[in-house]
C-alpha cells in the first residue's frame, strides 16, 4: 500500500488578531543564532554572543551576518529584530512561515523571503527570510540547516570576493546558495522517473499508478515555487525597482537564469510524468492484448480436439452397418485417437510459433542519463 505523507497546513496568528501579531508552532525548533560580523581583515564569529555585542560589531565592522534558528524563543527574536529596527509586519512575515518568494522595500532596509525544498520529501517547503539593511544582513531558518554552510566557510576562509565586497554582494551570494540548491531536487525527481519506468515496464501495478500521481503534484508544486523566485529575481534585476547596485544587478541576473533554467527542466519531468501515465495505459492495454492472444491460441488448438471428441463421442452401433465407425472395433483405435489429437495440437502450436504468435511479452527498460549539472 502506498501512503502519502500529509501536507504541512499553514500556521497562522488567530482571525481577528491586530497586525503584526506573533505566534509560532508548538514543534518549534530552539532559538539559536550566530554572528559573522567581519571586514577584509578582521572576522568575528559566535553562537549566542549577548545581544549588546551585536550593537558593537555594528558600528565596526562593515558587514554583519546574523543567522537565527529556530522560532521558539519569540522574547529573544524579538530583542535582536529591535536592534535592526525590524517593523512588525516583517516579523510576522517571518514567523508565518508560509510566504511565497518575494521582496519588499521599507525605509531603512529590504525584506527577501526565499523558500526551498528537500530532495527527500517535495512536499516540505521551507522559508528563510532576509533583512537586508545598509551593513547588516538578519536571515530567519525555521530550524538548523546546512544549505549555507559553503557561504560561512568562504566567510571564514576569505573565499572569492565575500570579505572584500559589502552587504549586497553577501545578500546575493546567500539567495544565489539556495537557488542551486534546487538543482539537486531536480535531480533526484528525474532520477525517480526513471525508477518509475523502469518498474513500469517490469510489473505494472496500482502502487506504482499511485506513486506518480504522487511525484506529478510535487513537480507542480516544485514548478509554482521557482517560477515565484524567478518573478522575484525579474523584479530584483530591473534597475528602477532593483535597491541593489549595477554589479549586484548582473549577479542577481545570474540567479534569474538559474531560475530560468530550472523551469525547463521541470517542465520536461512534468512531461515525462505524463509520459509514465501514458505508458501505464499503453503497457496495460499490450499486457491485455498478449492474454487475450494467448487465450485465442488456446481456443485455436482445442477446437480441432474437440471436434474429434465430439465425433467419436456419438453412439453409432458398428454391427449395424459397416460404415458405423469400424475403426471403434480396431484393436489400436483409441491410442490411434490420441495420437492424432496429439499431432493436431502440436502442429497448430509449431504452426503459431512459426508465425510468432507464440511468443513471450519482454520490454527491456530504457535508461535516462540524469545530468550531475545543470549548468
Amino acid at each position: 500500500m502506498v501512503h502519502f505523507k500529509k501536507r504541512k497546513t499553514f500556521h497562522r496568528a488567530p482571525p481577528g488578531s491586530s497586525p503584526g501579531t506573533l505566534s509560532r508552532r508548538d514543534d518549534a525548533s530552539e532559538t539559536e543564532f550566530e554572528v559573522f560580523s567581519y571586514s577584509e581583515k578582521d572576522l568575528f564569529e559566535q553562537l549566542n554572543p549577548p545581544l549588546d555585542t551585536i550593537k558593537d560589531l555594528l558600528r565596526v565592522n562593515p558587514v554583519t551576518w546574523v543567522k537565527i534558528m529556530g522560532h521558539k524563543d519569540v522574547e529573544k527574536i524579538t530583542k535582536i529584530a529591535e536592534i535592526f529596527g525590524v517593523h512588525s509586519l516583517t516579523l510576522e512575515d517571518m514567523f508565518h512561515v508560509h510566504q511565497r518568494a518575494k521582496f519588499e522595500s521599507f525605509e531603512k532596509y529590504n525584506f527577501l523571503v526565499i523558500n526551498d525544498l528537500t530532495p527527500a520529501d517535495l512536499y516540505v517547503k521551507r522559508q528563510t527570510s532576509f533583512v537586508i539593511g545598509s551593513n547588516f544582513i538578519l536571515s530567519f531558518h525555521e530550524s538548523r540547516s546546512a544549505v549555507l554552510d559553503p557561504v560561512k566557510e568562504r566567510v571564514r576562509k576569505s573565499l572569492g570576493h565575500l570579505r572584500q565586497k559589502g552587504v549586497d554582494y553577501l545578500a546575493y551570494a546567500l539567495v544565489d546558495t539556495y537557488i542551486d540548491h534546487f538543482f539537486p531536487v531536480a535531480e533526484f525527481a528525474h532520477s525517480s522517473i526513471d525508477s518509475l519506468e523502469a518498474k513500469l515496464i517490469a510489473d505494472t501495478t496500482l502502487g506504482e499508478v499511485l506513486v506518480i500521481h504522487d511525484l506529478k503534484v510535487k513537480l507542480n508544486r516544485l514548478y509554482q515555487i521557482i517560477w515565484n523566485h524567478k518573478e522575484m529575481f525579474g523584479h530584483l534585476t530591473r534597475e528602477a525597482d532593483s535597491p541593489f547596485s549595477a554589479e549586484i544587478r548582473l549577479y542577481m541576473r545570474d540567479c534569474y537564469d538559474h531560475t530560468l533554467q530550472l523551469l525547463d527542466y521541470i517542465e520536461m519531468l512534468r512531461t515525462m510524468v505524463s509520459g509514465l501515465l501514458d505508458l501505464h495505459i499503453t503497457l496495460q492495454n499490450t499486457r491485455a492484448n498478449e492474454v487475450m492472444k494467448f487465450l485465442t491460441v488456446i481456443t485455436t488448438i482445442f477446437i480441432p480436439l474437440s471436434f474429434v471428441t465430439g465425433l467419436y463421442g456419438m453412439n453409432f452401433n458398428t454391427e449395424t452397418s459397416p460404415f458405423n465407425m469400424p475403426e471403434l472395433n480396431w484393436e489400436y483405435g483409441y491410442l490411434a485417437v490420441l495420437l492424432l489429437m496429439a499431432s493436431i495440437a502440436f502442429g497448430l502450436g509449431w504452426y503459431f510459433y512459426k508465425k510468432k504468435w507464440v511468443t513471450s511479452f519482454k520490454i527491456e527498460p530504457i535508461h535516462h542519463s540524469v545530468p550531475t549539472k545543470l549548468r
